[in-house]
């Protein structure tokens, strides 16, 4: 009986431990700590969404989600306890209209309107798909998304956790994914498979002939629109049409409409109309200009954060080529999110457009100076998007059961002098600075003994000694615990260094410092003011158009 009983012992084992580690798709390299997913932050300000902030809280997140978030909650045992010490907590941000880790089509040659070529009536693409190259509904963006890092990383400094991305190519261009932004394999990065389905009236790569138009592209919409109404209704019994098949099985998705101008966005929501789609259009920052027909459409927009840029008017001549027109749209386009808001249309924002994404939250704060409430910004960065694309039950707020996408912050993420320390994507910390990393960012008054220096501190804590306009000498430095070390050579000749260490504060240091010939003496570093911005020394150039100067 024993030696029946004990191999069946040792099978029923094996089993087990194999049904324990089914969940587990790859093998983890090293050893593995089941507490590295299971944290508790204590003592912060915490939005769990939008419109709900909660003081001196504590939240709990275990295996990437949200177990809980309050006051008064006991740590569970375990758990790594870190103490924020007042600093903030959001949902990450999301942007639902990108193309990260999606590849680039490329044009091929041949077909097009070219001088002495011959026009390509039809689809160049093997199989059974549509007659035009620019319909392509069959292409599923999750089948070839691959995690970018240095887009991610671009991406998570400037507070995103989650983006919806797609190929940017054709009239019809598939459909979007929705990931996340941390570095683990495709299969845990893909939250959503197929998001959304995506619009626009360019053909893109296309070397097709038609649509060569505007009007070409709303006709070859219309058309399909009807043609995949047909294939269902008996038109498949004629032929396959993968295409057509494809486009049928996205009509439940949302659309997003990629719109060029404001016209072009009526035009879109007209064409939805008749066809009884409501489409979510992605528009320009011109809005403003056509806001009543706009908001009568009801359809919800993605707006981009690219303002534009002051004109250089410093030729004469270069000044007459600028329009009235022009002119207006550069005074008034920050002031487009905050009417669109007002007339009570639904919006979600997005980077794209941006050379640096880091510029992303320096023109939600120029929006915000030019009417947008605080509310309704930290909405459309988080709980609008995640509505739009059905996914506001895991992203988008911070309540239990929820991804755990969310960033550490100083304080006010709208605050003139925010840092954004962590992003923690899924559970998983991706640390931009320590958290006892001071901004120290500004123009000081350092005074070493009786020397004068004019020390500048970028938003880095980059830092250095600025001797005139063309002539800055670096400063290494280092900061931890509220204390300083720095050292610089005095003069661009010098090479011996003067070498500081001392306390911090919020707008004074003061320590002891070592001279070049290795006596002791006093230093301190006031603050005078914040640093000149490259584009507010752009604004303030003779022969712009700066929004506040008064002639």
């Amino acid at each position: 009986m024993r030696k029946i009983i004990r191999p069946l012992f040792l099978l029923v084992t094996v089993l087990f431990c194999q049904n324990l580690l089914a969940q587990i798709t790859f093998p983890r390299n090293g050893v593995y700590d089941e507490r590295e997913g299971f944290y508790a932050f204590t003592n912060a300000t915490i939005f769990k969404s939008y419109n709900e902030k909660v003081e001196n809280a504590t939240m709990i997140i275990k295996d990437g989600r949200v177990q809980i978030v309050g006051t008064r909650i006991a740590i569970p045992k375990g758990a790594v306890v870190i103490d924020l010490k007042g600093k903030y907590i959001y949902p990450s941000f999301i942007d639902l209209y990108s193309t990260y880790g999606v590849p680039e089509a490329k044009r091929k040659e041949g077909g097009g309107n070219h001088f002495g070529r011959q026009q390509q009536m039809v689809s160049k693409k093997e199989g059974a798909y549509s007659w035009n190259q620019a319909l392509q509904p069959e292409y599923r963006a999750h089948e070839h998304f691959i995690v970018d890092k240095k887009a991610g990383e671009a991406y998570r400094k400037a507070g995103f956790g989650t983006v919806m991305t797609h190929r940017a190519d054709g009239i019809h261009r598939g459909t979007a994914t929705l990931v996340t932004l941390g570095y683990d394999r495709e299969h845990h990065i893909i939250l959503k498979e197929k998001t959304a389905q995506m619009l626009s009236f360019k053909k893109g790569t296309s070397t097709q002939s038609y649509p060569g138009s505007l009007m070409g592209g709303i006709a070859l919409l219309r058309q399909t629109y009807l043609d995949g109404k047909w294939y269902k209704n008996g038109g498949k019994e004629k032929g396959i049409n993968l295409s057509l098949e494809a486009w049928n099985d996205i009509q439940s998705l949302p659309t997003v409409f990629d719109v060029r101008e404001k016209l072009e966005a009526l035009r879109a929501a007209k064409l939805g109309k008749e066809f009884g789609k409501k489409y979510i259009l992605k528009g320009n920052g011109d809005e403003y200009q056509r806001l009543n027909e706009i908001k009568a459409t009801g359809c919800s927009m993605i707006i981009p954060l690219k303002f534009p840029d002051a004109f250089d008017v410093t030729d004469p001549y270069d000044a007459m080529m600028v329009s009235l027109a022009e002119m207006k749209h550069w005074e008034l386009a920050p002031t487009n999110l905050a009417r669109l808001s007002k007339a009570g249309i639904e919006i979600a924002l997005t980077a794209d457009g941006l050379e640096k994404k880091s510029d992303f939250l320096k023109n939600i704060k120029k929006a915000i100076e030019n009417g947008w409430s605080k509310e309704a910004a930290l909405k459309a960065m988080t709980f609008t998007p995640a509505k739009m694309m059905g996914m506001s039950n895991q992203v988008g707020s911070l309540k239990s059961g929820y991804l755990a996408n969310f960033i550490i912050t100083s304080g006010d993420i709208f605050g003139e002098k925010n840092t954004i320390y962590h992003n923690w994507v899924r559970g998983e910390p991706f640390v931009l600075k320590k958290l006892d990393t001071p901004n120290l960012e500004g123009v000081y008054d350092l005074r070493v003994g009786k020397k004068k220096f004019n020390l500048i501190v970028n938003e880095d804590n980059k830092m250095k000694i600025e001797v005139n306009d063309s002539t800055k000498i670096e400063v290494n430095s280092k900061i931890s615990n509220g204390l300083i070390t720095l050292s610089f050579s005095p003069t661009k000749k010098e090479t011996k260094l003067f070498r500081l260490s001392g306390t911090v504060g919020k707008k004074e240091w003061a320590g002891n410092a070592t001279l070049t010939d290795g006596t002791w003496t006093a230093w301190t570093a006031k603050y005078k003011n914040a640093p000149e911005k490259k584009e507010d020394k752009k604004k303030g150039e003779k022969g712009k158009f700066p929004k506040d100067k008064k002639d």
